[in-house]
């Protein structure tokens, strides 16, 4: 009786051509992984710069107009509610690009 079972053995150079490409595979991917993560800090950076600087601007408001202060605050909730919201856009487009990058063919 054939130990086979009829099933020749593999091509070795089938095996390494194949293993050449997922390797080469995992590199690209792990590439564009990495050019990612440096966007996502960059919009981090951008929106944080942007949230302090309508801090500075709310906090030098609510210094001047002592009167309607309640008004003042209302707007700054808003407008960090329309902040987080935004952020919240940009991560899930981030989401959507990485996964698309991560599942494309190469």
């Amino acid at each position: 009786m054939d130990p086979t079972f009829g099933v020749s053995a593999p091509n070795p150079n089938v095996i390494e051509e194949d293993l050449n490409q997922l390797w080469q595979s995992v590199y690209e991917n792990s590439n564009r992984v990495q050019k990612l993560e440096e966007q996502v800090a960059e919009v981090q950076k951008y929106y944080s710069t942007i949230n302090d600087q309508v801090n500075n601007a709310k906090d030098k408001s609510q210094e001047k107009h002592v009167i309607g202060t309640k008004r003042s605050r209302q707007g700054g909730s808003s407008k960090e509610a329309n902040s987080s919201n935004t952020m919240k856009e940009v991560m899930h487009q981030f989401s959507t690009i990485f996964h698309q990058a991560s599942y494309s063919k190469v």
